[in-house]
């Protein structure tokens, strides 16, 4: 990884001033110790000059061996982050884990952040809604169009053959004859079913005639199938009008003793509940039945992907007056600001407990991967520039250290 340039310079700036004033604290010196029998000020001088190297060279030493060996020679305990960035990854992802992660410091933040009350005062805004509702509308409409036809179909089929698996097709079909039993609803398809017959043989009568004439003898006389007809047709619709009008007519209570008969053989006969699933299943895998199942799944499709897409829809106006009256409530009602607060605090929390050891592990193999001198030299990149302060303060006050000393030991002793 490259450095910025402003960051390695800063560096070598820094690096190259302590080095200068350890420099000057030598030279100081050692103009010092050829003037220090001519005047008792040059004894001061010396001993601060002299404490400043100590300073100024322990702290080299101790800045130095953070990264490299001081001199290139191997002393022990020397480049430590080079031969110790393993544990110093460990330690790093396990200070994170425990100290950003934590139940309480999670619980702390999102205490003080107040969350479901910035949300409802943001939600205040109708452009904020709007826009909320654009990019929802609009990442679920491109989700939605990802899927092919292939995969759709394959989406149908799933969902459908997982309905049938689920299914006792022998008592769904037994609880729905006594759903219809109770409320009376054959009664209504009865009615309609002999009106529709009705209606059909009436708007029908020439075929029908035709079709008698056509399976009548040729010796007949025609004015004898007319009269046949006539009787036939007439007693037909007769018939069925008088079961459409009768709710106690034999032939109902007979349909109602099949239907009880047929309810009784689905919850018991293991042979027709086994027929029933076995029809389902074929009817579910026929091809028409897919192909329409398909059919229907894109223009389902097609139709939510355009009330998405389209700014005033009915789907995109119903969520933004959803949106908008959910923002008033968070903005007016403490409780459920408190609710959502406690919800995402706890959503929050769980997922740092899952998610925390994971990313504590991810910096421990990330920084194992890492070369150790090219880890020194980040490291030293990005903090190299203050620990350079570290030299320069030394080297002052260990100045300032031995010109104590030495004035406490020619006043006092």
């Amino acid at each position: 990884m490259t450095e910025p340039a402003d960051t390695s310079n800063g560096l070598q700036t820094m690096r190259r001033r302590a080095s200068g004033l350890l420099v000057v604290a030598v030279v100081v010196y050692i103009i010092a110790r050829t003037q220090q029998d001519s005047s008792t000020v040059w004894g001061y001088v010396r001993a601060t000059a002299e404490a400043a190297m100590v300073g100024g060279v322990a702290d080299w030493f101790a800045v130095t061996a953070l990264f490299r060996h001081p001199l290139g020679i191997p002393i022990p305990h020397t480049a430590i982050v080079a031969t110790r960035k393993d544990a110093i990854g460990a330690n790093l992802g396990l200070f994170v884990e425990e100290n950003f992660l934590s139940a309480d410091t999670i619980r702390t933040r999102i205490a003080a952040a107040e969350p479901a009350a910035r949300i409802g005062e943001w939600l205040g805004s109708t452009t904020n809604v709007d826009r909320l509702v654009d990019r929802a509308a609009n990442i679920a409409a491109r989700a939605i169009e990802a899927f092919d036809d292939d995969q759709l179909q394959r989406a149908v089929d799933d969902i459908l053959a997982a309905r049938a698996a689920k299914l006792d097709h022998g008592n769904g079909l037994a609880e729905l004859i006594d759903m219809s039993r109770r409320g009376q609803h054959h009664e209504v398809l009865v009615s309609a079913t002999c009106r529709v017959a009705i209606e059909y043989m009436t708007d029908q009568r020439a075929t029908l005639r035709r079709l008698l004439g056509d399976e009548s003898p040729r010796w007949v006389p025609s004015i004898i199938d007319d009269q046949v007809f006539n009787r036939l047709h007439q007693a037909a619709i007769s018939a069925i009008t008088e079961i459409r009008h009768d709710l106690n007519h034999p032939a109902r209570r007979a349909l109602d003793r099949q239907l009880d008969d047929l309810k009784v053989r689905l919850r018991d006969d293991d042979h027709l509940r086994s027929k029933v699933s076995t029809s389902v299943e074929n009817l579910i895998s026929h091809p028409d039945v897919r192909d329409f199942s398909t059919r229907m799944g894109r223009d389902i499709r097609a139709l939510i992907v355009s009330e998405l897409t389209t700014p005033d829809s009915a789907t995109r106006d119903t969520a933004t007056r959803s949106v908008t009256d959910f923002g008033g409530q968070m903005t007016s009602d403490a409780s459920l600001r408190d609710r959502i607060d406690a919800s995402l605090s706890t959503a929050a929390t769980k997922a740092a407990e899952i998610a925390g050891p994971e990313l504590a592990s991810l910096i421990e193999s990330t920084v194992a991967r890492w070369d150790g001198a090219e880890t020194a030299d980040r490291i030293e990149q990005q903090v190299g520039r203050d620990l350079q302060f570290i030299r320069i303060n030394g080297t002052i006050v260990g100045g300032l250290v031995g010109l104590s000393i030495h004035t406490v030991g020619e006043v006092f002793l």
